[in-house]
């Protein structure tokens, strides 16, 4: 099945925006042509990073006109499509539509942003109530602080659901912060930012590429006891 990948969270500040990109670009360097659709269209700082680089689509989901434009959308592409999520609220209608994308052949996983804080694993739990077709990968986010901050969700009833219904957990590398905001200030793909940006921030934005690579390349989702790589190697040359 071809993949979708759900950048998700609660309503804002916990980096989905910076693991979007990251996952863009971790796809493209894998010689993927992936498709990104982004749900906030008023502030969509994804989309202005990629809408040069690759194929771009907005969707409003906060109504259902939006849902029928996404899936829509997804049901036509060929590859893999990433959709940065606008936040917690649009959890609901993703049970109505995210759900039946098996039936177009493609196969929804969810890459989980959280901070430390007790409502992000209340968001997961809401979100695997209301999309259970999805396959789930929490990405602690270490802006947060080292991984020993997450001791909440680790010692979760919420983790151990994930990891029994085959999900997984990465930790999602942190960069510096100003490297972040000129990033987005500057509206550039990752690799274009990798050339373009001050000497010290390409240093910086290149250790903290390399890392996030690592921790994309160790992504894998079990089912049934076998194991399944969320983003295939491709050989296209």
């Amino acid at each position: 099945m071809e993949k979708v990948f759900w950048v998700g969270g609660r309503k804002g500040g916990v980096g989905k925006s910076m693991v979007a990109l990251a996952y863009l670009d971790y796809l493209i360097a894998m010689g993927e042509a992936p498709l990104l659709i982004e749900s906030d269209t008023a502030n969509g700082d994804v989309l202005r990073c990629y809408e040069s680089t690759i194929k771009t689509e907005t969707a409003d989901l906060s109504d259902a006109n939006g849902w029928v434009d996404l899936l829509n959308v997804i049901a036509g592409f060929s590859g893999p499509v990433v959709i940065n999520s606008k936040g917690s609220q649009e959890v609901s209608g993703a049970g109505e539509g995210l759900q039946y994308l098996p039936d177009a052949g493609k196969e929804i996983i969810a890459l989980w942003v959280i901070n430390a804080e007790p409502d992000s694993i209340k968001a997961l739990k809401d979100f695997m109530e209301a999309v259970p077709t999805a396959k789930i990968a929490v990405v602690r986010n270490l802006f947060f602080g080292k991984p020993p901050a997450f001791g909440m969700f680790d010692h979760s009833k919420t983790r151990e659901a994930v990891l029994n219904a085959g999900g997984t957990v990465i930790d999602f590398p942190a960069v510096a912060t100003r490297v972040a905001r000129d990033l987005k200030t500057a509206c550039l793909s990752i690799e274009n930012a990798a050339k373009d940006l001050p000497f010290g921030s390409r240093i910086e934005l290149q250790r903290w590429r390399k890392a996030v690579h690592q921790a994309f390349n160790g992504l894998t989702l079990c089912e049934k006891g076998e194991t399944k790589w969320a983003s295939k190697r491709s050989t296209r040359k």
